[in-house]
């Protein structure tokens, strides 16, 4: 799951907001975080093993920063910001979908009003009556 995905991969979206406490957690208190879940301190005595949990590390660092960069558009899309707004007033997209088809309705209402009218002045120009649009 680390490092083998794009910044827009889907399991980015997916995380959960828990999942991003954890790692914070774990970034600002490493040693608590291991204490709290009566896990053996770690032994970095060995150098190779320091290499590797320090790419560990700064890997975690990276997705970190590409998560928080994904929520971060996310929460500035429009769609988030209607699906926020639809969670807290269930009924909101429905009401929004009626009044869009509504405005849409008497917008094409006025249209056909206006082409009607377009093609009774070319037929009064042409003498002809234009053929319809389909």
């Amino acid at each position: 799951m680390w490092g083998d995905q794009g910044s827009d991969s889907v399991s980015e979206y997916n995380m959960g907001f828990s999942d991003i406490a954890t790692l914070r957690e774990i970034a600002n208190d490493p040693d608590g975080f291991v204490i709290r879940h009566g896990w053996k301190r770690l032994d970095f005595s060995e150098e190779k093993e320091i290499k590797q949990l320090r790419s560990v590390y700064e890997t975690l660092q990276l997705e970190i920063f590409n998560l928080i960069e994904s929520l971060n558009q996310l929460r500035e899309s429009a769609d988030y910001e209607l699906s926020l707004l639809s969670a807290r007033s269930p009924g909101m997209l429905d009401d929004l979908v009626k009044e869009r088809t509504e405005m849409l309705e008497k917008e094409a209402a006025e249209l056909k009003i206006q082409a009607d009218k377009l093609a009774r002045e070319i037929a009064e120009l042409t003498g002809e009556e234009p053929s319809r649009i389909r």
